[in-house]
């Protein structure tokens, strides 16, 4: 177990798609511990966190790199720990010219002598003050609507219709908008100029959205080139390949270690920002190039991933001078990359797309350890089976724990008015009027169930969200699957921690709207019982100062 050693790491041991978010303590042996990604856009992130099992004291340790890496944690005989981590990869990663200047990622360390949850608000103030960038103004959207364009003409105006009609902030074009032809938008990504079949062009879409009161945004996976685009037609040479002369990964990704396609690169992602006036922008990034390609350089094959994250960090870099208006998404096929690196340069990330209860509550419980919520985005109704796995309640209920990109609302001729829309009208709002305000403003997080990750049993994710000046707050109390630890169901009893004693307090228990006032002395001391018979379900508490 962890505490058989002097000391634990803690990190998100996710290996694949689906898996981010699973945070794990692991005592460290008395040899090396090695942790390593060689897969390319890696699901667990280079973030760690290393706690002392004798002092308590934590240290947070975070890489900014986006591609593969390597972390080693050793301690010597007399108790002194030691580690190392940075960017891995078929030798030499980077060959220096003369009178060249490269940079190294940057590695960020957080000693911390506190309590868990303090630690974790102090790791956030620091997230907050030198990574995450401010969103722009005006583009503080919380809750957004999203959608592959899957039919052509005046589908996709009707979508935007029911977002404004749900009450989201903005809509997305997401995949499908470009290329010849219309459909199977993964062959022709890479010919970035929009299809004929678009109502009125981007343009008409964005103006549409306008007009109803919305942000507009558009999707784009500048680094992939499809099968039958024309980019990858016309110029295979711009493709990564390796020293045998193959596709690495069996995919079509541009090699950013040309000079001539790091250029196309950049001006590509410049041109569609700026070219169609959007509000915000999503990078995607589907495919995966393991150890990557390499490419011949004064003699000697270089790994193309190096140069590859510097193309790409120096276009966001430019992105963010020359439009520091628009507000930028991080997607690599969900989860991928969330690592300081992207989180300097995006303003949220996601956290998986696959994203349904209880992954996603556990994703976010786990994921917000290393990344405040303004800065991590959930993708609601990714999965078609979403709302099937969970009470409607318990669905929605996720919503209100990271910004939410709601990937539609169903057939455009349903009925809404019926409860399902009345319900996720309710949730939209209550996340803008009471959830969503605390988020931005600096929210605090209480971990009641830091270390379930998101694969291994557990009975409860409790999750709280409380204002810096204590005045409001909100839990979210998940019953998850109880009988994989053969128990029977039980109640939890809650005891808030982002409440004042000496303060009182007004609690709404959402499921049965039962409000009433107590003290924060009295819900420190004996708490709120929660009565959850059963898995899958959910409470969720609201509390507001009333002095």
């Amino acid at each position: 177990g962890p505490h058989e050693s002097c000391f634990s790491v803690g990190y998100d041991q996710a290996l694949q798609w689906g898996q981010e978010g699973d945070f794990a303590w692991v005592g460290l042996p008395k040899e090396n511990l090695r942790l390593e990604r060689m897969r390319d856009k890696n699901y667990g992130g280079p973030n760690f966190v290393v706690r002392n099992e004798v002092t308590g004291e934590l240290f947070f340790v975070a890489l900014a790199w986006s591609s593969n890496w390597a972390a080693e944690f050793s301690q010597r005989p007399d108790g002194v720990l030691s580690f190392r981590l940075g960017p891995i990869g078929p030798k030499p990663l980077r060959l220096i010219a003369p009178g060249e200047t490269v940079a190294s990622p940057e590695v960020h360390i957080g000693p911390i002598h506190q309590g868990f949850d303090a630690a974790v608000q102090a790791w956030h103030r620091h997230m907050r003050a030198s990574v995450v960038p401010l969103r722009p103004k005006g583009k503080e959207m919380y809750s957004i609507a999203g959608h592959v364009v899957e039919y052509p003409d005046e589908w996709i105006l009707r979508e935007i219709d029911i977002a404004h009609e749900m009450g989201v902030q903005a809509f997305m074009v997401d995949a499908g908008w470009y290329g010849d032809v219309f459909g199977g938008w993964t062959e022709r990504r890479g010919d970035w100029w929009e299809g004929g079949w678009l109502p009125g062009g981007l343009a008409g879409i964005r103006e549409h959205a306008h007009a109803k009161g919305i942000l507009f945004g558009l999707w784009m996976e500048p680094e992939a080139a499809g099968p039958l685009s024309k980019l990858a037609q016309e110029h295979p040479d711009w493709l990564q390949m390796t020293d045998e002369g193959r596709l690495p990964g069996n995919v079509r990704c541009l090699n950013l270690g040309k000079p001539e396609v790091a250029r196309h690169f950049e001006d590509e992602v410049v041109r569609v920002i700026r070219d169609h006036q959007l509000d915000f922008f999503k990078i995607d990034y589907n495919i995966r190039v393991h150890e990557s390609g390499q490419n011949l350089r004064d003699g000697y094959l270089e790994s193309e991933s190096w140069r590859h994250m510097e193309t790409l960090y120096g276009t966001f870099d430019r992105v963010r001078r020359e439009l520091p208006q628009v507000a930028l998404e991080n997607c690599a096929g969900g989860g991928g990359r969330l690592d300081l690196g992207m989180a300097s340069r995006f303003h949220y990330s996601c956290e998986s797309d696959f994203s349904h209860h209880p992954l996603a509550i556990r994703a976010i419980n786990a994921l917000s350890l290393f990344f405040p919520p303004e800065s991590l985005c959930y993708y609601h109704n990714h999965m078609y089976h979403a709302h099937q796995i969970a009470d409607l309640d318990t669905h929605l209920r996720v919503t209100l724990f990271a910004t939410t990109i709601f990937v539609g609302f169903g057939a455009q001729n349903a009925d809404r008015t019926t409860p399902y829309f009345r319900k996720t009208k309710r949730y939209i709002r209550l996340a803008k009027e009471f959830c969503y305000p605390i988020i931005a403003g600096g929210g605090l997080i209480y971990h009641h169930t830091p270390d379930i990750g998101v694969l291994r049993p557990a009975e409860w994710c409790v999750l709280e969200y409380a204002a810096p000046d204590r005045s409001r707050g909100y839990v979210g109390v998940f019953s998850l699957n109880r009988g994989d630890k053969g128990v029977p169901a039980e109640g939890y009893v809650l005891r808030p921690r982002g409440i004042e004693r000496g303060r009182n307090y007004e609690v709404i228990l959402d499921n049965s709207q039962e409000s009433y006032r107590v003290s924060g002395r009295e819900l420190v001391g004996s708490g709120i019982p929660i009565h959850l018979d059963g898995s899958m379900i959910s409470e969720l508490v609201l509390y507001t100062a009333t002095d």
